[in-house]
């Protein structure tokens, strides 16, 4: 079976705005790579592979997570992940929709009108439009993350509700960073209470480590 591996709009988990906020970012610089050039695999060992115009990269489940192909492909995604539940027989994306926290990647190309867009251009659209869902937005670095030879920089996107605020619609998100030579690979944990988010933090970076670039593409 194949998806899509790309974000171009975001309608599936209520209550959460991370990717519509991405998304919204996408529209703005143009990030996002063509979604009909893009198709995901499952491997054998419990990997995906996304595939997508001249670059392909894996990431594999970690313990307690399910990794789904089909829960994302409204939303254009090559893979999301949700904790595996104990006794469900509601389909995945269903819990996806409904998971207080979940795990996606997302891929953006570094190239806009001739320029190369750079980490901090990056980041900062994304915090530019993370405000507009939490307007008193907490930034924060995580430590960085050894990943395939090189350091990922983490960067935590926390709303800071007063008291008595309804955090309904509120999303505490970490994002990982992934600077290839022609595209950014980000992988996101995102989450509706602070609490679910630091239970899942570690999954998380484990989650990252898994990360891979496959250089030589064959659909074949």
């Amino acid at each position: 079976m194949h998806i899509k591996s790309h974000t171009s709009r975001y309608a599936t988990r209520a209550g959460t705005a991370t990717l519509k906020a991405f998304a919204a970012t996408t529209v703005l610089w143009s990030f996002m790579v063509g979604a009909a050039a893009a198709s995901g695999a499952e491997t054998p060992s419990g990997a995906f592979i996304c595939f997508g115009d001249g670059f392909a990269f894996a990431t594999e489940q970690v313990p307690g997570w399910l990794l789904d192909q089909e829960a994302g492909r409204p939303d254009g995604l090559c893979v999301v992940g949700y904790r595996k539940p104990a006794n469900s027989d509601a389909p995945g994306a269903a819990l996806f929709k409904e998971s207080p926290v979940v795990m996606f990647a997302l891929v953006s190309t570094r190239f806009r009108e001739g320029h190369i867009l750079t980490y901090d251009e990056i980041q900062s659209a994304t915090a530019d439009r993370f405000r507009e869902s939490k307007p008193d937005l907490e930034i924060r670095d995580g430590d960085p993350i050894q990943v395939d030879g090189k350091k990922v920089i983490v960067r935590k996107y926390f709303p800071r509700p007063v008291a008595g605020q309804n955090a309904t619609g509120l999303s505490w998100d970490s994002f990982a960073y992934i600077e290839e030579p022609m595209h950014f690979v980000t992988l996101v944990l995102s989450a509706r209470s602070k609490e679910e988010h630091d239970r899942a933090y570690q999954d998380f970076r484990q989650y990252v480590r898994t990360y891979r670039m496959i250089t030589k593409l064959s659909r074949h």
